[in-house]
């Protein structure tokens, strides 16, 4: 029993033809393709940990930012003093090399944790830094 045939539309040129599949072979195609995705999406977590674990995060007061030093790329996020215990992170960049991989999410959770553990609140006026701590609700409370 053939499971799946071709047939050529009416008045198409023979190239031209639509695949008819049955319902039992489209659902194995369907959860194949979940599984498949499923694997890709591990290899894909695997290696951003793998790749995150190289890289070296540190506080350059000097500069006032965080660094991560990754393969010989820099991602910074840089932030000014706005008051009393009040720093401003008001900007990040991740240079092209290393998007993608998480470099800016695990930038900012370190400066969100050094600012709490030296009691700073942090006032978010880089973009990406709101949207992470939006998505990060443990953060809120040390946000103005």
């Amino acid at each position: 029993m053939a499971v799946c045939r071709t047939e050529v539309a009416r008045g198409a040129r023979p190239p031209i033809s639509r695949l008819v599949v049955q319902p039992e072979v489209a659902a194995a195609v369907q959860c194949r393709r979940a599984a498949i995705a499923d694997h890709l999406a591990q290899l894909v977590s695997t290696a951003r940990i793998g790749y995150i674990s190289r890289m070296k995060i540190e506080h350059v007061a000097e500069r006032s930012e965080f660094q991560a030093n990754l393969d010989g790329h820099v991602a910074h996020l840089r932030y000014r003093e706005a008051g009393e215990r009040l720093l401003d992170y008001h900007h990040t960049f991740v240079p092209p090399q290393l998007r993608g991989a998480g470099v800016a999410g695990t930038l900012v959770r370190y400066a969100l944790e050094w600012a709490r553990e030296q009691g700073y609140t942090v006032r978010p006026s880089c973009s990406f830094v709101a949207r992470f701590i939006e998505r990060h609700p443990q953060y809120a409370d040390m946000t103005v």
